[in-house]
């Protein structure tokens, strides 16, 4: 099975990243948090198992080590920009598993369950719990699973089971994780220890 890993991903522009984040912690230390975001991402995605696409949003050049196939977002809303994306990849690949960057918790471990479970399975996800999820991932692309979904709500994850199973889709959730989209998911993070250091920095 040729597989794939997706990454959806901002370039990291003072300002224009982790913009909930700044409403609590302010610009310039929301920025740093998500360049360190960004980069475990990015490390954890590298591994021969499977091939990673970048699919970018922003201006300016990021640095990234050739390994990496490098795209840029359709114009849209989320779920244009991830079924777009699943289109694309998966036209080249067997399986492909989708990743934004908001995990600090996110293991190549449980990328590598991801896969396993897309053996046989339609569906994997990872929930997160605020209500979404962080990962996803798919052997044929689903646009009916983002169509219409109203994202960034504590209904996302269920509502994608709920179509899921209109569908009669086998699906596999992995362990839950904690994102990083507002200052008080920081603080309960594994990064709170780090977050209060780097704060009395800037």
């Amino acid at each position: 099975m040729k597989k794939s890993l997706i990454i959806l991903a901002k370039k990291p522009e003072l300002g224009k990243c982790k913009t909930r984040l700044a409403q609590g912690i302010g610009e310039a230390l929301a920025h740093v948090v998500y360049q360190k975001l960004l980069s475990n991402t990015l490390s954890i995605a590298q591994n021969p198992a499977w091939e990673t696409h970048v699919f970018w949003k922003g201006e300016g050049a990021y640095p990234l080590s050739a390994e990496f196939k490098v795209k840029e977002q359709v114009t849209g809303d989320l779920g244009l920009k991830m079924c777009k994306a699943f289109e694309t990849t998966l036209s080249e690949n067997d399986a492909a598993v989708m990743i934004g960057t908001d995990c600090p918790d996110l293991t190549s471990d449980l990328l590598h369950q991801a896969f396993k479970a897309l053996e046989n399975k339609d569906l994997v996800l990872g929930p997160s719990e605020d209500g979404g999820y962080y990962l996803i991932g798919m052997k044929r692309n689903m646009p009916f699973l983002f169509d219409n979904m109203e994202w960034s709500t504590a209904e996302v994850l269920e509502n994608t089971l709920q179509r899921a199973n209109k569908n009669t889709l086998k699906v596999v959730q992995l362990r839950s994780l904690n994102d990083i989209d507002i200052e008080s998911d920081l603080r309960q993070s594994t990064w709170a220890n780090w977050f209060e250091g780097i704060r009395k920095e800037i």
